[in-house]
Parts: structure tokens; C-alpha cells; sequence
């Protein structure tokens, strides 16, 4: 993929001069595209001398690989080495270069977390993944974004933005949209209304400057729909995997249902009517394994993927009051995806930062799933009065 003018120029500046990047950009703006030809670009201009590590999560790291592969400089890669930030931290090498893609996902000491976890901050739990990273490089280069933190377990925003400036990064926004592509026939919106739209009506932003005709368009081929039912998310997926040629569409939820097929294959997760679904039966290259197509995929299994049509299910764990969109809990089923709940004598502003805090990591998420789409996309509101809020912030009858 040729990299864009701003692309170009982050690759020329680290290239050049070294020293830690901190960029930041939205879903799908090209991050790990960037990080493939940073990569690519600094094997060839050293000629395979300096040590470069890639961190991703667990379920890429094959595909980094491929990417490689693909970009044809295997001549060097004896150097060039990929990791989960665990298994970085315990080779105990140093690198030249350390690029950390998703790195919104970097945990900080949690006591919720495995123990296989825990066991990197028993030292210092005030440390974060990021500086035990940092302590291995003099060029930390991060790819971020800030809405897509889903858990508790990742480091606050807050904490890593002050982290970058305390330590003097050089700070990149990536702003042009690669991944959703809009055809639409005869409009003039863009991937970037989708995205200001999504933003605005789930509150993650005030800004309000986007095409509403985007999200009101009826045409059967248009970028975006609203659907009735999980059986009419189905349904769409299945037409697209007969319309677009090779391509890979899915169904995704929020984690509004529990996971009782983790344990019980025969059991189903998700009920509408005589229609039955299971959860995705794993996170791992979950798109490509056989049966995928008949289940429900959560944000986990789906995090940094592109789909090119995707039926997404935004379930009553979502609700609007008081105009806001908040966290219902009683219809969250992924405990350890929530803050630690307060304990029974905690004040009523505990408790409200904790819902907050909620709503937060429980919206992200969603906004994980509404940004896989390429080319189409389709969602379902099973609660009624968000649904009336998204209507009315997208100028939908």
C-alpha cells in the first residue's frame, strides 16, 4: 500500500533522526501499515545492523510475520523480531527500535489480571508495561488510539499521554481514513462523517460537523443501514458473501449475553425467536476458522481486523437517560471487562465515577465493532430508548 504524504514524512523523520514517536490515530487511519514500512524503511537504510522489535497482540503475530514476508526483506530479518510485550520482556534483549502496534492495549498492574501477567510489575506496580518497554530502547515508537482502550486493564489514556510528554516524544497524528471505503452513488459524504457520526452519537465527541444524509440513506446498497433483528444481520452478512466475491463478512456484538458455550458446546449464547447463535469459540484468527460465519463475534475476536461487510448487534448493556448514553450492568456479561466495583461503604461519587468508567470502556468497545466494516455496514439497537437517541442524533425517521 503507498504510504500518504503524512505517512511519508513520520517514516522520513524516524528514519532520520531516531529517538521515541508517540503516534496517535483513529480506526483505520493506517497505523499498522505504517509500522510495516517504518520497519521495512529502517532494515533497508542500515542494512539489517540495527535490532528491531515488533509488539503486537498474541493472535497477530503471524500475520506480522506474513506482512514481512510479503514485503520481500527477509534477506535481514535475523533482526528484525516480533513479540507479545510479555515475551519482549522476557527474552531480557535490548533493541535499537521497539514499535508497539495497538499499543492502547498495553496493560498496567491490575489485580484482576492472571498472575502470568501480574508477575511483571511484583517489582515496581506503579510501572506500567510501557516504561518496562521503554527501559529496553532508546526508540520507543507507539501506535495509539485512544478509543479503542476496552478494558480496565489497559493503561488510562490519561496516564499514557502524560507519560509521552513528561519523556519528551515526538507526538504524530494520523488523521486521513484508509480502512472504510464509501461508495455511495451520487453522494458527497466520506469515510470521515461515518466516523464523526459514530463518534458524536455514542458521545465519545462534541463534534457534530458531519453529512446525516450518510446515515438516512434507504438505498439497499448504501454504506450504512439500520436493521430490525439479529436475523436480519444474518441475512445481510449472507447476501454479501454472495454479492462481493471473496469477501469476509461478520456478524459482532457487544458482550450483552454470557458466554455459556465456553463451557457447554451444545448450549447457545445468543436466542431471537426460533434463531440460535454461539459466541465466537475463539479469539484467535477467529475470522478464518470454519463455522465462523454462524456465530456472534465479540470486539475481542475482531480488534485490529478488517471485515468487508459487518452486521453488528448494539445490545442493552447501552441505554440513553438524561441525555446521556450509559452503562446498563445488569446487561453486561464480561465482569472482567469492567472496572472493580465499589465496595458496599463507597461514597456516591465513587459510585458515579465508577459507572462512568463503565460506560466508558463498554462504549469503546462498541465503537471497536462499528469501525471493521469496509464497505457495508448494518446495525441492529435492542435497546429502545438508545435507539431513539441514535435516530434522532442521525436525522433517521
Amino acid at each position: 500500500m503507498e504510504l500518504s504524504k503524512e505517512q511519508d514524512e513520520i517514516v522520513t523523520k524516524i528514519v532520520a533522526g531516531g529517538g521515541n514517536f508517540f503516534i496517535e490515530g483513529g480506526s483505520g487511519t493506517g497505523k499498522t501499515v505504517l509500522l510495516t514500512n517504518i520497519v521495512a524503511r529502517l532494515d533497508k537504510e542500515f542494512n539489517g545492523e540495527k535490532r528491531i522489535a515488533i509488539v503486537g497482540k498474541l493472535n497477530w503475530l503471524k500475520n506480522y510475520k506474513t506482512i514481512f514476508r510479503e514485503y520481500g526483506f527477509t534477506k535481514h530479518t535475523k533482526n528484525v523480531h516480533v513479540y507479545t510485550w510479555g515475551q519482549l520482556l522476557n527474552s531480557e534483549e535490548n533493541y535499537d527500535y521497539i514499535l508497539v502496534d495497538e499499543a492502547h492495549k498495553l496493560p498496567r498492574y491490575y489485580t484482576k489480571q492472571h498472575p502470568t501477567v501480574l508477575k511483571y510489575f511484583k517489582e515496581d506496580t506503579d510501572k506500567t508495561s510501557l516504561q518496562l518497554l521503554q527501559e529496553r530502547t532508546n526508540s520507543l515508537i507507539v501506535f495509539y488510539d485512544r478509543n479503542q482502550s476496552v478494558t480496565p486493564a489497559d493503561i488510562p489514556s490519561t496516564d499514557v499521554i502524560r507519560y509521552v510528554e513528561e519523556n519528551n516524544f515526538n507526538i504524530e497524528k494520523l488523521e486521513l481514513q484508509f480502512r472504510i471505503d464509501i461508495h455511495d452513488k451520487g453522494k458527497r459524504y466520506s469515510a470521515d462523517d461515518y466516523i464523526k457520526g459514530i463518534k458524536y452519537a455514542l458521545q465519545i465527541s462534541e463534534d457534530g460537523s458531519f453529512d446525516r444524509e450518510l446515515f438516512s440513506n434507504e438505498s439497499k446498497d448504501s454504506y450504512f443501514g439500520f436493521a430490525d433483528s439479529i436475523e436480519e444481520l444474518f441475512e445481510y452478512v449472507s447476501d454479501m458473501d454472495n454479492k462481493i466475491e471473496g469477501s469476509q463478512n461478520r456478524v459482532l456484538a457487544g458482550e450483552a449475553r454470557k458466554w455459556i458455550s465456553l463451557k457447554d458446546k451444545t448450549k447457545y449464547d445468543w436466542v431471537e425467536g426460533n434463531n440460535k447463535w454461539q459466541w465466537n469459540d475463539t479469539h484467535e484468527n477467529w475470522m478464518n476458522r470454519k463455522g465462523s460465519r454462524d456465530q456472534i463475534g465479540s470486539c475481542h475476536a475482531v480488534a485490529g481486523v478488517d471485515i468487508n461487510c459487518a452486521g453488528v448487534v448494539i445490545g442493552k448493556d447501552l441505554t440513553f437517560q438524561n441525555g446521556r448514553v450509559i452503562a446498563s450492568l445488569e446487561n453486561h456479561f464480561q465482569e472482567n471487562g469492567i472496572p472493580i466495583r465499589p465496595k458496599k461503604n463507597a461514597t456516591e461519587e465513587e459510585i458515579s465515577r465508577f459507572i462512568e468508567e463503565v460506560a466508558e470502556k463498554i462504549i469503546h468497545k462498541y465503537y471497536v465493532l462499528l469501525t471493521r466494516g469496509i464497505d457495508r455496514i448494518r446495525i441492529f439497537i435492542e435497546d429502545e430508548a438508545l435507539r431513539n437517541h441514535v435516530y434522532k442524533t442521525f436525522g433517521v425517521e
